[in-house]
């Protein structure tokens, strides 16, 4: 059985990237900071997170993720989460100031929250010319102060086995007359404008079943079905730096650029085939810094109230796994040469509010390729009575480590098969 995970986490995750290149920018050169230093930014730790969940999990809903259409062109947001969902669910209205009878069911249009100057503003954005300009009066009408409620139950149905839209004014039902395709496109715009036409907790609820929103959170902003929702999720990373630093400490920075041959040529008889270049670096550590918070995402949980559904044990144990393999798996051309070095777990008890600082800064390696946690164990140390449990996960035939010794809270494990040393 599924449990809920409630703890607060600190940590970092060590990458190693040996004449590769982990995170290019749009120049194909290592990114860098200002001051020359190569960096990476969370976003291609993240891509690689869950590219490995895709490939090791296909039991498990993931939402960022790049799909492509039947032409081979990327999907976009809309059809994306249509895609894995099907249409968005529509927003429940209870009661009505109109309404229509489609033959078998009553189906409610205008919410009793309608205003008159919402109205008002979507004829306005219609063209001079459009036949809808004609029903103005009528809509402003609905949406006026002196519109009676009407709920559903209370509505009878009338006898045709047509179509027909109606309003209720003083305690008449009226028909709106005109025509039936040009009633429904002002009713589904309004709709839209009044309502949002989607149930958004529907929404949140088929979101947070996917595995990456749980654990990064979501920017949902549909331009298309206008549905915005932003979930502030539980892990969050940092960009990580090149920590790579000579007996000075000093960062050591070494990109290079070589230049390539394609097979092809680049135009219509030329004689030679294309030249190109590519750069890596000779070598680097880049560490992230990353925390979880599962207060982050509470209040969502909350909102759509649904049993089970909640960040769990289990999505912090793929987490886990993927901090530890995910970029060691992924073995791209220009990726190739980074691999998962090690991981650093520092879990708080239940209910601490502690704060610890970016390990960034407090963690470094040399260049004999030892990592040195020591600045990191006396940051950690100040707080020791808040913590749950510490685990440093590394490969122990490759890597080196400095501090963080076993004890009673600090636990060893082997990147590879995340079994205790």
């Amino acid at each position: 059985m599924l449990q809920e995970f409630k703890n607060r986490v600190f940590g970092a995750v060590i990458l190693k990237s040996i004449n590769s290149n982990f995170n290019a920018d749009f120049t194909h050169h290592p990114r860098t900071l200002p001051d020359g230093v190569v960096y990476s930014t969370d976003k291609a730790l993240k891509y690689t997170i869950k590219d490995y969940f895709k490939k090791v999990g296909n039991d498990q809903k993931l939402f960022y993720i790049k799909r492509y259409n039947d032409k081979m062109n990327p999907i976009n947001l809309n059809d994306t989460y249509k895609h894995i969902f099907g249409n968005y669910p529509k927003a429940p209205i209870d009661k009505y100031c109109l309404f229509y009878f489609d033959g078998e069911d009553v189906k409610g249009i205008l919410p009793k929250i309608s205003k008159k100057k919402q109205v008002t503003d979507f004829f306005k954005s219609l063209e001079q010319e459009s036949s809808l300009i004609k029903y103005q009066k009528d809509f402003e009408t609905l949406a006026g102060k002196d519109v009676i409620v009407v709920e559903e139950s209370k509505i009878e149905k009338p006898n045709e086995e047509t179509e027909f839209f109606f309003y209720k004014q003083k305690d008449i039902i009226k028909k709106v007359e005109g025509e039936l395709d040009e009633l429904k496109q002002i009713c589904g715009n309004l709709e839209i404008l009044l309502t949002g036409g989607v149930n958004k907790f529907e929404v949140l609820k088929n979101l947070l079943t996917c595995l990456d929103i749980r654990l990064f959170g979501a920017t949902f902003a549909d331009g298309v079905d206008k549905v915005n929702i932003s979930i502030h999720g539980p892990v969050q990373i940092n960009h990580g730096k090149n920590c790579f630093v000579d007996e000075k400490g000093n960062v050591i920075n070494e990109p290079y650029t070589e230049d390539i041959l394609s097979p092809f040529a680049d135009k219509e008889g030329a004689q030679m085939s294309t030249i190109g270049n590519q750069s890596n670096i000779k070598e680097a550590h880049y560490v992230f810094h990353f925390s979880v918070n599962p207060k982050n995402t509470e209040e969502f949980y909350k909102k759509v109230n649904v049993e089970g559904l909640f960040l769990s044990d289990e999505d912090i144990n793929k987490l886990k796994e993927a901090f530890n393999n995910s970029v060691t798996a992924l073995d791209s051309s220009r990726k190739i040469g980074t691999e998962n070095e090690a991981t650093l777990w520092i879990q708080l008890k239940e209910g601490s509010k502690k704060m610890l600082p970016s390990f960034t800064e407090l963690i470094s390696i040399n260049e004999n390729r030892e990592i040195d946690f020591t600045r990191a164990e006396e940051a950690i140390n100040s707080i020791s009575d808040e913590i749950e449990q510490i685990e440093v996960y590394f490969n122990p035939t490759t890597t080196v480590i400095k501090g963080m010794n076993k004890s009673k809270k600090v636990k060893h494990f082997n990147i590879l098969n995340n079994q205790e040393m």
